[in-house]
Formats: C-alpha cells, structure tokens, sequence
C-alpha cells in the first residue's frame, strides 16, 4: 500500500517541488538561500480517516541556519546533522494568510491540478519567506515570534544572538530559560541545563 501511495501522489508532486529549485534530502526538500543559510520544505501526511492511497499534505516551510544548528548541537551534546531540523518553521497555511486552514488531499482521483496548486502556493508564499529569513536578525526576530517549537527555540535564541554580536543579549536569554525551569527535575530542564552550561563557556566576558 505505501508503494501504491507514493506511486500515485507523491512523484509527480516531488518532481513539481524539485522543478521550483529544491533538492531531495532524507524526508525534507532543501534549497541554498545564503552561504550557511538553507531553505527547507517538509510535506506533512496523514492518511487517517482516508480511503486507500488517499493522503492530505499540509506543507511545512522553514529556514536552516548552519552555524547556529552545529552550536546548538555542540552544547546540547549531539551529532550535528545539517538536514534533521529547522531553525525556524511555520507552516504554509500561516503564510498565505488565508483565515481558513489550508490543506491539499490526493488520490488516484485527484487531478493533477490539486498538486500544481500546492506547489504554486509553495512558490508564492514559501520561498519568499525563505530569503526574506537568511539573516540573523531576521532570525531573530522571527524566533521572538515563535516561528517553531518552544523547546528548540529556547537554545537557538540564545545562539543566533551570540553569533550576531550580542553577547549580552545571549546571556539574558540564557538566563532567563534558566530561572524559568529553576528547581525542576524533569527531561526538557535537565537537558537545557546541560545546554546552557557548555554555552555560557563561549559568551566573552564583558
């Protein structure tokens, strides 16, 4: 059934997604912004209370910041992968603005006119919101908004000030994530701690 799937939805659309100037990489689509900078495209599924080959996407739009990932992944002890995750992310829906929830379903019935829709809203909304993201400062103003998962912006906030000179700032952030999990015990807290303990080592004292 996944061979069947894949065969009828996702090809024509990948080869859509490639022809707006992504690359395949694992699960996600990636385009060069900037030196160190990565646009990234994720094609979220779900098959439930769908009909055989049926599947909704809902695309999820992103910018990879290289030097802000390995520091993250440096102090928070893991393997460095460039294309597991997203500095920033919002999904598309949030991009076009629309006031409604905005998702494409596919099937052996579906015309290819569904598919050129998503990848032109794609082209319309996505991609510029990639390049409009390729500096810190848009990166960090874009995590002040919440553009990801709290849990991952907490360390890249802090990061992405450093790298842009804010050497202040990053301790601040820092501190403040700090004083919000003080006393607790559980996973998250104890693995920012660990986090936040390698990274103050690298902000200069003033």
């Amino acid at each position: 059934m996944k061979r069947n799937l894949r065969k009828i939805t996702l090809e024509p659309i990948e080869q859509m997604i490639k022809d707006l100037g992504f690359k395949k990489r694992g699960a996600l689509f990636v385009m060069d912004i900037a030196p160190g900078v990565l646009g990234m495209l994720g094609l979220c599924q779900s098959t439930r209370y769908h009909g055989p080959g049926e599947v909704t996407i809902s695309p999820n739009v992103g910018v990879t910041f290289v030097e802000v990932e390995r520091m993250v992944c440096e102090c928070a002890g893991r393997k460095f992968r460039v294309f597991d995750v997203m500095t920033i992310c919002k999904h598309l829906q949030y991009l076009m603005n629309s006031g409604r929830y905005e998702f494409w379903e596919f099937g052996p019935e579906v015309p290819v006119e569904v598919a050129q829709d998503m990848v032109e809203a794609i082209r319309i909304y996505g991609v510029p919101f990639m390049r409009a993201n390729a500096d810190l400062g848009s990166l960090r103003q874009r995590i002040r908004e919440d553009y990801g998962f709290e849990h991952q912006l907490c360390k890249r906030g802090p990061v992405a000030a450093l790298l842009d000179g804010d050497a202040a700032e990053a301790r601040r952030l820092v501190e403040h994530e700090l004083a919000m999990r003080d006393g607790a015990n559980y996973g998250e807290a104890e693995d920012f701690r660990a986090f936040a303990d390698c990274f103050l080592k690298r902000i200069p004292e003033v």
